[in-house]
């Protein structure tokens, strides 16, 4: 059967330029928002740029007669380089005319950021970074300020406000070596940004820009291989689910998922006062040679700061 399917033309195209107007070309990602009176927004799309340095859109005659926000970021290759940037007239919004055809510019980073996993030696390959506004005088958030994809060596760019607190997190993704980790940032009145003294759990600091966060390791980890042998199972779903009176909870909104990364091993950070349970299962593919049974281990409680749950996976007969 043959599905024939036609596409909207866009109505809407958006230019994405350096920050002194050089061209940036294929690649940038420019997101649209609806902005709603009072505050709010509704996510519309978000779409690259073409060797023009130009994003297209179909927006619907609502969107058209609101009030708009747009969000504009670096391509993967120049996230060390320019940060992303969002114009919302200071939370007013944009009129329609004001965005269709228009260009947006990338800002210069006054933070680069390079995340490495639990080993140190090399950047994450993938996984984002959220940052939260911060009360000015203590810790506690007060709202989100943005969020950014770290490129494939683990690095993003940032442009942060002046005279301002922050919350930096990094989530890294499945597979990663290490586990989220938190960092407090603030800016003084020229836009210089300096790790907040006892704050970064990293225990890092910003030198010249540049702030190298290191995953910690997590409480829990292990490593994963085929019974017999010491070839690592790699890519395979770790799954930790609370157990309550030796019962294995099924809520997914409390379980912990990860994945081993090449080298067989996982991480991840478990509440210490509960008892967890762990399941490893591998991801076969037809072309596998040897397919592997997933395996449940045994219940376990912390007894101490960490907890070691290495595991054997059999080969299915």
């Amino acid at each position: 059967a043959t599905l024939n399917v036609s596409l909207a033309a866009p109505n809407t195209h958006v230019t994405v330029k350096g920050p002194a107007g050089e061209a940036i070309n294929s690649g940038a990602w420019v997101t649209l928002f609806s902005v709603f009176p009072g505050g709010g927004r509704n996510w519309l799309g978000g779409s690259n740029t073409d060797v023009n340095g130009v994003a297209a859109f179909n927006l619907d005659s609502a969107a058209i007669s609101g009030k708009l926000a747009v969000q504009v970021d670096a391509p993967w290759n120049l996230k060390a380089t320019y940060s992303g940037k969002t114009y919302d007239n200071t939370g007013a919004g944009l009129d329609y005319v004001s965005v269709n055809n228009a260009t947006f510019n990338l800002t210069t980073p006054n933070l680069i950021l390079n995340v490495k996993d639990s080993t140190g030696l090399s950047g994450i390959q993938s996984g984002w970074v959220g940052i939260e506004n911060v009360n000015i005088s203590d810790t506690s958030t007060i709202g989100w300020y943005n969020g950014y994809g770290l490129d494939q060596l683990g690095t993003t760019s940032i442009s942060l406000p002046s005279s301002s607190r922050f919350k930096l997190t990094v989530y890294p993704s499945p597979g990663v070596a290490g586990v989220s980790t938190s960092c407090y940032l603030t800016t003084d009145g020229a836009g210089t940004v300096n790790a907040l003294a006892g704050n970064c759990s990293a225990g890092s600091a910003v030198v010249s820009k540049l702030l190298t966060i290191t995953l910690p390791i997590g409480n829990t980890s292990g490593l994963v291989v085929e019974t017999g042998t010491a070839i690592p199972v790699v890519g395979a779903i770790v799954y930790a689910n609370i157990v309550t009176g030796g019962v294995r909870s099924t809520d997914p909104l409390t379980a912990v998922v990860t994945s081993t990364n090449l080298n067989g091993r996982y991480s991840m950070q478990l509440d210490p006062s509960l008892t967890w349970q762990i399941t490893i299962t591998p991801v076969n593919t037809p072309s596998d040679i040897r397919k592997l049974a997933a395996k449940t281990l045994s219940a376990f409680p912390f007894t101490g700061p960490t907890v070691v749950q290495d595991a054997t996976l059999d080969v299915l007969p």
